[in-house]
């Protein structure tokens, strides 16, 4: 049986005049795909999307680009796939679906079950380690002293990684154990949350090194 990311190579082609691309985000856990052996286990597998000239287009759209309540999972403004810092957005839908599980991450538990999310681009196939989990909100231009996490897509100066990692560590609701350093390659997943007004659980994770 294909897998959405493989339906979305094939439809690469037929689509590629909407100037998108797509990725893949694997993660989390299924009762009928394991791969225990890599530290991940499947429940998340669906496309990322990634339209540049309107990073939300998928927002309220389904891969077919009609109409969807859930929409897709998306690149949001500012990062591109292949980039030193990818953010991901997706609903979180009460079925579960797009991002609807991302929230059993707030219990230590379930990381130390699932601490590795897969996140393969058209060109490159990665794991990630999850590096802290958090909740957050959409802070108002008066809200001072905040971690604006979505703020953060260029992650190039050193200054600036090592500020977002600081601020993630910090917030993070347990010590996962793993940390980063300047030039490695992170991957954050948000979803909204209901804990406050415009509120949001995050999870961030960093790029495995090849051993």
């Amino acid at each position: 049986m294909l897998t959405p990311y493989l339906m979305a190579k094939d439809m690469f082609d037929e689509l590629a005049e909407s100037a998108f691309s797509t990725s893949t985000l694997r993660g989390m856990m299924n009762t009928d795909i394991k791969e225990s052996d890599q530290g991940y286990e499947l429940d998340i597998d669906l496309p990322v999307m990634y339209p540049p000239s309107d990073t939300e287009y998928y927002l309220h759209r389904g891969f077919y680009r009609d109409y969807a309540s859930s929409g897709c999972l998306f690149i949001g403004p500012g990062s591109t796939p292949e980039g030193s810092h990818v953010i991901v957005y997706g609903h979180h839908m009460k079925d579960g679906t797009m991002f609807g599980s991302l929230g059993r991450y707030k219990k230590a538990s379930y990381f130390r079950d699932h601490p590795v999310i897969r996140f393969d681009t058209l060109t490159e196939e990665g794991a990630y380690e999850i590096l802290g989990v958090f909740y957050s909100r959409v802070y108002t231009d008066a809200d001072e002293g905040v971690f604006r996490y979505y703020q953060y897509t260029d992650l190039t100066a050193e200054e600036a990684f090592d500020a977002y990692v600081r601020q993630v560590k910090a917030a993070s609701l347990y010590d996962t154990g793993v940390e980063a350093v300047y030039g490695d390659k992170l991957l954050t997943l948000s979803t909204c949350s209901y804990h406050t007004e415009n509120g949001r659980f995050v999870v961030v994770a960093r790029q495995s090194v090849p051993a």
